[in-house]
């Protein structure tokens, strides 16, 4: 399965509140993330937990209302993920992996 990556930029993935997320990603065995923009370097969130980029980078655009208007541009990739280390990668994201 795959998750996008940017929904741990709202939570605190250090605290032990957001184990409810982790655990729940652990247990959907999540393999892959879908990462968007410049959110991939090694101070983001769950940076431990990431392996491999599979695929990428992709180029898409942003949703607008208007159909005959194309949003801006974005770069996305495809990158493992290590489900099975949590919570433990998430809460050591100061660390090298």
């Amino acid at each position: 399965e795959a998750v996008a990556y940017d929904w741990s930029y709202f939570v605190d993935v250090s605290a032990t509140e957001s184990n409810l997320y982790l655990n729940r990603l652990r247990e959907q065995s999540v393999t892959h993330m879908l990462v968007i923009g410049g959110q991939m370097d090694k101070n983001s969130p769950l940076s431990n937990c990431l392996g491999q980029v599979l695929a990428g980078p992709g180029v898409g655009h942003v949703a607008t209302r208007n159909p005959f208007n194309q949003g801006g541009k974005y770069e996305a990739w495809i990158v493992e993920f290590e489900s099975a280390r949590l919570p433990e990668c998430a809460q050591n994201t100061s660390l090298e992996k």
